[in-house]
């Protein structure tokens, strides 16, 4: 077994892969950089997705832990959802002499790829104060450490949002958030709605592939088109 955190391989779907990813006008730089990323060193520690929800997000950054995975068998990687990640930074962060922040360290410190899904949970308006405040240690302590790292093996950070780092303030409670994710380190990449020819594709790519298993996959298996009535 390969010494991955845990979460590495927990919130993988096995069907949100390249493979099934379907491309369009819409998605293709997106789809581009995602693959550029999962093969080979980049000039840019950073690639920020985002877009509405709906577009694909969440498929293409588990499509690149899963080329991850498949290509390097020994890469330090962990893909982790918002809510994770924001619980675990407020349990390291609320009581940082209770050994918990060190346990964070020690995860996040090490890894050459980190995944976070959905980072406005916590980077924006939320209704829990804590996950605003104690997420936003977590994250920009990583990110910041990742950004910096000047060892042989690069290191990098791939997040969604539903906005770009831009529209995120640029500095709350001291913490600075928009300087970090500047041109010079971040490249930041939107994903747009899908067109009609796009949104049929992915219907009939749907059809294809629930006739080729012989039974039905979750609504949410594949690309994520928009809600059908």
């Amino acid at each position: 077994m390969n010494d991955f955190p845990a979460s590495a391989y927990v919130f993988l779907h096995p069907c949100r892969t390249f493979e099934e990813f379907v491309v369009g006008p819409s998605n293709q730089e997106a789809y581009d950089k995602a693959r550029s990323i999962s093969q080979g060193p980049q000039p840019k520690r950073v690639l920020w997705i985002y877009g509405e929800p709906g577009v694909g997000k969440t498929h293409l950054l588990q499509a690149i832990a899963h080329s991850i995975i498949t290509l390097y068998s020994a890469m330090p990687l962990c893909y982790v959802g918002a809510e994770e990640f924001a619980q675990e930074s407020i349990a390291a962060f609320k009581d940082p002499d209770a050994g918990v922040l060190r346990d964070f360290y020690v995860k996040y410190g090490d890894l050459e790829f980190l995944l976070i899904d959905s980072i406005q949970l916590f980077l924006g308006s939320w209704k829990r104060r804590s996950w605003k405040r104690f997420g936003k240690h977590g994250f920009l302590f990583v990110a910041n450490d990742i950004i910096k790292h000047d060892g042989e093996v690069p290191r990098y950070l791939i997040v969604t949002a539903d906005r770009p780092p831009s529209q995120f303030p640029s500095d709350v409670e001291g913490l600075a958030i928009r300087p970090l994710f500047c041109r010079q380190t971040t490249d930041v990449v939107k994903i747009e709605s899908h067109d009609q020819a796009l949104q049929f594709a992915i219907q009939r790519h749907k059809k294809r592939f629930r006739r080729a298993r012989g039974r039905e996959l979750p609504a949410k298996s594949l690309v994520e088109g928009p809600r059908w009535n």
